[in-house]
């Protein structure tokens, strides 16, 4: 397996809620880890605290079935680059931000490179696609919940921690 560059973390939030969410976030990881960049995909207020740009949240941001068709392939094309360039650069870490349709993919082929995966907010699997439990597996090293309930959902996956700082180590 090749070598961790441990030189960056790549962020990826697709949507307003996630940018919010991870801006919450990165700062204080930035301010820990003083010596890595922050990069990837954000919106404003991660950019504002920090994050290098490969991608503006917005350019992601779609809605309905029409909207989704007809920006498919750059949404794609964004999807390939994020593959592409985050195994490329070996970073410390791979954090996806929400956005489940987006991020599983890109997280899978990011771990299975040997690259560590965290994955903010917990896909709904007790409200919807329960099976994408499996892809969650598969994808991720670190399971960031939001709601304590959903605990009992991620035992599946190997470590969850809880917005209330409490931790489980399934």
């Amino acid at each position: 397996m090749e070598q961790l560059t441990n030189n960056s973390i790549i962020w990826a939030a697709g949507e307003n809620s996630g940018d919010y969410l991870a801006s919450r976030v990165l700062p204080a990881v930035a301010a820990s880890r003083p010596n890595l960049k922050m990069e990837g995909i954000g919106g404003d207020r991660m950019i504002q605290d920090g994050l290098d740009p490969w991608f503006h949240a917005s350019e992601l941001s779609v809605r309905g079935y029409l909207e989704v068709i007809r920006h498919l392939p750059r949404i794609l094309k964004i999807r390939r680059e994020m593959m592409r360039r985050t195994v490329q650069l070996r970073p410390a870490a791979y954090i996806g931000v929400d956005a489940p349709d987006f991020n599983l993919s890109i997280e899978e082929k990011v771990r299975a490179s040997g690259i560590p995966v965290v994955h903010m907010v917990a896909p709904a699997v007790w409200a919807w696609r329960p099976q994408r439990i499996h892809q969650i597996k598969r994808a991720v090293d670190h399971l960031l919940l939001i709601f304590p309930f959903e605990e009992k959902y991620a035992h599946y996956c190997a470590h969850s921690q809880r917005r209330d700082g409490g931790e489980g180590n399934f």
